[in-house]
């Protein structure tokens, strides 16, 4: 005699449930972080970028601008100078980084010519500056 034996599985209604509600909560919780991130929004957390002051090119083709960063009270301020078209908003991650510096300090701008800036910031100690270039596009930096 061959028997057949059936075998049936029972699932607790609220299983089903529950499994749909924590597949939700995942979603969500994903589409909240694709929301965070269309802006370009750090993973480290947000900055603070302050300009401080700006000086334009002797023919207003360029800008140059010191400004302080500060991403909280895990780290230090930073000083950084960039050069952008003169036409262009202010905006840190769009343009060109020429200096930055760890820590707050005073740092004076003056373009010699339209194609020659010189950046003074003889206040900061040598181990204080963490980038100078010494060209952007055709542009010339001299440090004082």
């Amino acid at each position: 005699m061959d028997a057949k034996k059936t075998i049936t599985s029972h699932v607790h209604p609220l299983a089903n449930n529950s499994l749909l509600f924590s597949g939700g909560i995942v979603l969500l919780f994903v589409l909240w972080f694709a929301y965070l991130l269309k802006d370009g929004l750090p993973l480290t957390g947000p900055c603070v970028n302050t300009l401080i002051t700006e000086v334009s090119s002797p023919d207003n083709k360029l800008k140059a601008s010191v400004f302080v960063r500060d991403c909280g009270a895990t780290t230090d301020y930073s000083t950084h100078v960039s050069i952008r078209a003169y036409a262009s908003p202010f905006d840190p991650d769009k343009q060109s980084e020429v200096f930055d510096s760890i820590g707050k300090y005073d740092i004076k701008l003056n373009w010699v010519s339209p194609s020659h800036l010189t950046v003074s910031c003889k206040d900061i100690p040598s181990d204080k500056i963490f980038y100078q270039a010494i060209v952007c596009g055709g542009t010339a930096i001299q440090y004082k």
